[in-house]
């Protein structure tokens, strides 16, 4: 049990990211831009040459990564972020 934390905290170490926004992949971060434009699954999956299903989970990690619930606060956030970007 102590031998997993002990890991798990160095292979976390000092230059482990510091926000949840810098642990998103280059693609989530593509795909957070994307739905901050206000297109729709539909839309993001033909641009990014992938099906609606790799969109809607890529969607779900960010949630994750974000600590948002909802799509709708999803939304909100890529929103406020492209603004602010």
């Amino acid at each position: 049990m102590v031998g997993r934390i002990v890991a798990s905290a160095s292979r976390q170490g000092p230059e482990s990211p510091r926000s949840p926004f810098e642990r998103l992949t280059d693609r989530q971060t593509e795909v957070l831009e994307l739905i901050g434009q206000g297109k729709s699954r539909r839309k993001i999956a033909r641009h990014l040459r992938v099906s609606p299903k790799t969109v809607a989970v890529h969607e779900t990690n960010v949630r994750e990564r974000l600590g948002l619930t909802t799509v709708r606060e999803l939304v909100r956030y890529a929103a406020s972020w492209l603004e602010g970007h």
